[in-house]
């Protein structure tokens, strides 16, 4: 009994040495999601590329309604991603974010899916910042690297992706600064030769 007090005392003691300024989420859990999205970009489908990077990155989100939310969206139809992400997210968000006096917090938006929509970005990198701490530019970087690039894919779901693909170029020169360079994405569709 008395290792147990010494176990549960140990615990709390460590659980207070948790700075302000930690990342709750692990650089494992970063580099994870960076390495789904390069593999996403190469899927054959849109549907795949979204399934992976989905499951890649659920777990940069620190908040369990959250990162379970992110992770069941990678089963579902891409149109349907922004309701199953975004309610359970801001919920768990926007309390722990309501010093920043977000637009997607505001009470009248929990029931407007298409304000909440359009608020996304700002909230999503809201809790970036807030989970992933110093390593939420690297977040940040890999998954605009994949939405610019799959600006150039069909739409369709399912429609193989051996069109050009634009990918961004970062200039670490100036931050925010994000430039496109169509490159040709090998074909999965091709004939062997």
């Amino acid at each position: 009994m008395r290792h147990l007090a010494g176990l549960v005392a140990l615990i709390a003691i460590v659980g207070a040495c948790h700075r302000d300024g930690d990342a709750r989420v692990g650089l494992s859990d970063v580099e994870r999601c960076e390495q789904g999205v390069e593999k996403a970009t190469l899927e054959p489908t849109l549907r795949d590329a979204m399934r992976t990077y989905l499951m890649a990155c659920s777990a940069v989100y620190a908040e369990p309604a959250c990162r379970k939310a992110v992770a069941r969206a990678a089963s579902a139809d891409r149109r349907e991603h922004p309701s199953i992400i975004g309610p359970p997210c801001r919920l768990a968000y926007c309390p722990l974010l309501a010093d920043q006096h977000l637009d997607a917090c505001r009470p009248e938006v929990g029931s407007d899916a298409g304000a909440l929509a359009t608020q996304w970005p700002t909230l999503h990198n809201a809790i970036l910042t807030y989970d992933a701490k110093r390593y939420a530019p690297r977040l940040g970087r890999a998954m605009w690297r994949f939405y610019v690039t799959t600006l150039s894919w069909s739409t369709h779901e399912d429609t193989p992706l051996g069109a050009p693909s634009t990918t961004p170029t970062i200039n670490p020169g100036q931050a925010g600064t994000v430039t496109a360079q169509v490159k040709a994405r090998p074909s999965t569709n091709q004939a062997a030769p």
